[in-house]
């Protein structure tokens, strides 16, 4: 599944979205953020490492249609207990 990382241009988002690239099952890794130019930044650091394709978008969830845009991919959202993951009409499910 592609897996949209919201606000993966943060500290905890650039944690998360790391540990996230690793899970069985995750095709695509997408570092979505406020700020492209720090997002295009994460995911060329994490391309270093990861076993899954990086790539960086502009997505500003407080604009309905950029969320609804991303629509289709699986969802990534970290806190301090570690990232969940749900893809398309998933319930969350925690990577560990």
């Amino acid at each position: 599944m592609k897996v949209l990382a919201l606000g993966g241009a943060g500290e905890v988002g650039r944690v998360a979205a790391r540990a996230v690239a690793g899970l069985p099952g995750v095709q695509e890794l997408v570092i979505a953020d406020r700020d492209l130019e720090a997002a295009r930044r994460t995911a060329a650091l994490l391309s270093a490492s990861a076993a899954v394709p990086v790539r960086a978008r502009r997505v500003d969830v407080m604009d309905a249609a950029e969320p609804d845009a991303a629509l289709g991919v699986g969802v990534l959202s970290g806190w301090m207990g570690g990232p969940a993951v749900a893809g398309a009409g998933e319930r969350v499910s925690r990577g560990w």
